[in-house]
């Protein structure tokens, strides 16, 4: 799409923050005001417009795209998100351990039991460790408790736990990183341990490589827009 305006700004409207292109609001996919309930996010997504060239580059646009999903989808579906994210816990990954080689096992253990630990803090839910894949390992009532957790965070949190989650294949996670209880780079080394030990063992695969830097700067987006 061709650049169609000059400048890009912010503005309060009400309790929320939107984004103005030449004085005229930014509108979602779905043709709604786009409003961010905090003004550190809103000049970040502003700053994505206003570094765009001659053709706009949706794919440089990490946050407004997680803009448009907070308007589009967390404000009108927040059950049907809440239900979709707390599903996750039924085979969180971070509860499935590999048993060998026992040298993988170690690392998956000093990265996800910190993590757990600070997840049944805030939870009370206690994750269980299996080392098969087959069946779930959190109940139904666990999932019931956690998604009166994610019910209880705002819009920009939800909206950032739902997408980590979605990318990492972690409700665990993606519920940390939207708490500010982890960072990007914590969240990023515990998704990918297995895969990460692999390439160190066996040598970098390029196109793995490029897979996971696009991952490390989708995680590095959701990070920076809970400001």
């Amino acid at each position: 799409m061709k650049r169609f305006y000059k400048n890009a700004a912010t503005e309060r409207d009400g309790e929320s923050f939107r984004i103005l292109l030449d004085g005229r609001p930014v509108k979602t996919p779905l043709h709604n005001i786009l409003h961010l309930p905090c003004a550190v996010t809103a000049e970040k997504i502003a700053q994505e417009w206003r570094a765009q060239g001659e053709k706009i580059d949706f794919s440089t646009m990490k946050l407004t795209q997680l803009g448009y999903t907070l308007a589009d989808k967390i404000t009108a579906e927040r059950a049907a998100v809440i239900a979709a994210t707390a599903a996750f816990l039924e085979t969180e990954l971070i509860c499935y351990y590999t048993p060998e080689p026992r040298e993988l096992y170690e690392r998956q253990k000093k990265l996800w039991q910190p993590v757990a630990e600070t997840f049944t803090a805030e939870t009370g839910i206690v994750l269980n460790s299996v080392t098969s894949v087959f069946g779930g390992v959190q109940s139904a009532a666990d999932v019931a408790v956690f998604a009166k957790h994610l019910a209880a965070l705002d819009d920009l949190s939800l909206t950032a736990a739902q997408a980590a989650a979605g990318l990492l294949g972690s409700a665990v996670l993606g519920y940390l990183l939207a708490k500010k209880r982890i960072d990007a780079e914590t969240a990023f080394q515990a998704a990918l341990a297995e895969e990460l030990y692999q390439a160190e063992k066996w040598g970098e695969d390029a196109e793995a490589a490029a897979r996971r830097d696009a991952l490390k700067g989708e995680i590095d987006a959701v990070a920076a827009f809970l400001s």
